[in-house]
């Protein structure tokens, strides 16, 4: 009974796994089953996976999905969750931290990120970026704030020249 569950739980996972899909691995070791709880379904409800993961399984999905070299693999020790997440969205990942934060317990050991193995501090470092939304709206912005001084500067180059072709004028005694 045990072979066919793990050989379900292999297929179930190398299903949802894939090379734009990111997984974080994490060691939950002073988290009650409660707060694991809470924290998959709000993860779920932001377009993540988490879940609980043999250390033997998943060492068997990270060597055919992902071709992880096998002395990274023996390293892969103690109780094992995983956060699985397109690589597109970093919600899942940031509430991940957010919430390993807030519960001093859960901790990131590292990840896959574009198919290849990424460190722990790398793992951080996306769980902190702003989201893509926030970062389109402040490139957008910044856009915008590149043209509005361009026009500016434009506007007034051409103000700076009337003025002086006016004042050659009055010069002149071209105009009153």
């Amino acid at each position: 009974m045990g072979k066919k569950k793990n050989i379900q739980v292999v297929a179930s996972l190398k299903d949802k796994i894939h090379q734009d899909t990111a997984l974080i691995l994490t060691d939950y070791t002073g988290i009650t089953h409660q707060q694991l709880e809470n924290l998959r379904n709000t993860v779920k409800k932001i377009g993540g996976d988490f879940q609980i993961v043999k250390n033997s399984l998943l060492k068997m999905i990270l060597g055919d999905v992902f071709k992880i070299e096998s002395a990274d693999l023996e390293k892969l020790t103690g109780p094992t969750a995983i956060l699985i997440t397109p690589t597109a969205d970093t919600t899942p990942l940031a509430e991940l931290y957010k919430k390993g934060k807030e519960l001093d317990a859960l901790s990131i050991k590292w990840g896959i990120w574009e198919g290849k193995k990424i460190e722990k501090e790398t793992a951080l470092k996306l769980a902190t970026l702003p989201s893509k939304e926030v970062l389109l709206t402040q490139l957008v912005s910044q856009l915008k704030n590149s043209q509005t001084r361009l026009v500016f500067v434009l506007k007034g180059n051409l103000q700076k020249l009337a003025l002086l072709l006016s004042e050659i004028q009055k010069k002149k005694g071209l105009v009153n």
